[in-house]
């Protein structure tokens, strides 16, 4: 087993992760708090995500590879590992057989800079 350091920000991650778990079967009757299962996605997801920071591809298998809600956290873990990591932390293969992988760049791209209120960007991306 690899032990990993414990930095103060992995520690309060953790400590978040393991808070939410708590926090919704304290909220899970008052209807305050989103179904178990959005929870522990993000509990999850976080786990696989600080457990294989650095292999964007373990911690996707990680993250589906359970008996729980296996899309979200996949979904989620990817979200993460994703933003951290950048596009060179995907496996190659992943990126390159995505549909409308130019279009998807260009999103991330555009949600990188941020939203401009300008005719360009309306017209690019139309809200109702």
């Amino acid at each position: 087993m690899v032990k990993a350091e414990i930095t103060d920000d992995t520690q309060m991650t953790l400590f978040t992760a393991e808070g939410l778990l708590r926090a919704e079967s304290r909220w899970r009757g008052k209807g305050i708090c989103h179904p178990p299962s959005v929870v522990e996605a993000i509990a999850i997801a976080i786990y696989c995500a600080l457990r294989y920071r650095d292999d964007f591809r373990k911690a996707l298998c990680a993250a589906v590879n359970h008996d729980g809600d296996s899309d979200s956290t996949g979904a989620i873990t990817g979200n993460i590992l994703g933003a951290y990591l950048g596009i060179k932390g995907i496996p190659a293969e992943w990126v390159e057989k995505k549909e409308m992988a130019d279009m998807l760049m260009q999103i991330a791209g555009d949600l990188l800079i941020g939203f401009k209120d300008s005719e360009e960007w309306w017209m690019k991306y139309p809200g109702w």
